[in-house]
């Protein structure tokens, strides 16, 4: 019930200085992310679950997957084309920032990792990877 009212507090004042930001982006546990348009947001919260409803969407999480969220101007989660090249090296960490090292190409990488979920580096370039 705290988390719920404190997350209740966070956002509620958080609109107030939000107004120039178009999207609201919740970073759960597992590592998903998921943005919100800002255009007409809703939230409320039902039992354990955090309701968000905007102009397009309403959708339901989880109070206690919900790790962090904040504004931002774009989309976070949207795919932009990037270039990469798989014989270059590739600097490798988790979602939280842990380090798992720098591999010689792209490809040993994906050879060594074990399944889970991965941020590919390159220079300036980034890649979120799912091993299955």
């Amino acid at each position: 019930m705290k988390r719920c009212l404190l997350l209740c507090f966070i956002v509620l004042s958080s609109c107030l200085f939000a107004e120039e930001y178009a999207y609201l982006t919740f970073s759960m546990t597992n590592g998903d992310a998921r943005s919100f348009s800002v255009a007409d947001l809703r939230l409320s919260v039902n039992g354990s679950d955090l309701m968000v409803t905007n102009a397009s969407q309403s959708v339901s999480l989880v109070l206690s997957q919900i790790q962090s969220m904040s504004f931002s101007s774009a989309d976070l989660t949207a795919l932009d084309e990037v270039e990469w090249n798989m014989d270059a090296p590739v600097q490798v960490s988790g979602l939280n920032g842990r380090a798992f090292g720098l591999y010689d190409t792209a490809e040993h990488a994906l050879m060594q990792l074990q399944p889970g979920i991965y941020v590919f580096t390159q220079g300036s370039n980034s890649q979120t990877i799912i091993l299955q």
